[in-house]
């Protein structure tokens, strides 16, 4: 078929589920085309261009009262290694403490934050909830395309976020700490996922992903595809809504208008940004 129409003419058969694989400007239009049909969606992060956008893919689903049926792409969050790492954590004491890399090669494109450094974001979003941008860290004259800011989460964690588009490698890690524990974690995108947890000097976990193992696995690609049809066949609200898609887009917004400092206005008043978590 040539059209979203032509996909739903009643002489291809019944549809029952859309997988809206498109580009970023296609957004915002296809989606508002495919709700008309009334049926489960995962559609394409970014939710639009900008976060305007963002806002009026989130409304057209709000409008259509889709919000149980819309689910937003971001695989990062059904990566092996990371749902390992945060079940792990999720039975420890509190996270006081994350930092997290996004390093690429030759990616330059001044709206890669938005484009493609939305996955980490999301993916802290997804480990530690909701943050507040304390402040940003200068970067090096001429990378104007890279962010290096602190964030504080809702609990009181300390966050450390950089993304380092125009480096030499590919690599995604992320190490989470509190009082006796830490874990490391390498997002299975390229090379494969790893997990690394320790706790009161013992090693806990020490994994990785099985030699041979697709990349559409490791990456969390078949994980987020497998939890959309189990949503759909059980008649149950997606696992990753456009209203927690949002949540990540204002931040990626955020961080994507700081440049050497600049944005700093739009924060939330936080007083001065922490140097450690209270108590340590």
């Amino acid at each position: 078929v040539d059209s979203i129409p032509a996909l739903f003419d009643k002489a291809n058969g019944p549809v029952d589920a859309v997988i809206a694989v498109m580009p970023i400007p296609a957004v915002l239009p296809s989606t508002r085309e495919l709700l008309k049909y009334n049926v489960p969606l995962t559609i394409e992060k970014p939710l639009g261009r900008d976060l305007a956008e963002a806002k009026g893919v989130v409304k057209v689903v709000r409008d259509a009262r889709a919000a149980d049926r819309v689910m937003v792409s971001f695989n990062r969050r059904f990566d092996p290694g990371l749902r390992m790492g945060l079940e792990w954590v999720a039975r420890q004491k509190p996270v006081r403490y994350v930092r997290a890399s996004m390093v690429r090669a030759a990616r330059p494109e001044p709206d890669f934050v938005w484009g493609t450094g939305i996955h980490v974001i999301d993916a802290l979003t997804s480990l530690v909830g909701p943050m507040t941008v304390l402040k940003p860290v200068r970067c090096p004259a001429g990378h104007d395309q890279w962010r290096v800011v602190e964030m504080e989460s809702r609990s009181g964690a300390l966050v450390h976020l950089e993304i380092l588009p125009t480096c030499a490698e590919w690599e995604e890690r992320f190490r989470l700490a509190g009082d006796g524990f830490s874990v490391d974690i390498q997002s299975g995108v390229l090379p494969p996922w790893r997990v690394r947890a320790v706790k009161d000097m013992k090693l806990e976990i020490e994994a990785s992903s099985p030699p041979g193992e697709p990349g559409f696995v490791s990456n969390g690609t078949y994980g987020e595809t497998e939890a959309f049809l189990d949503a759909v066949c059980a008649g149950e609200a997606m696992p990753v809504g456009v209203d927690a898609a949002l949540v990540s887009s204002e931040l990626a917004a955020e961080i994507a208008s700081m440049v050497n400092g600049a944005g700093l206005e739009r924060r939330e008043p936080r007083g001065i940004a922490k140097q450690c978590p209270e108590g340590r």
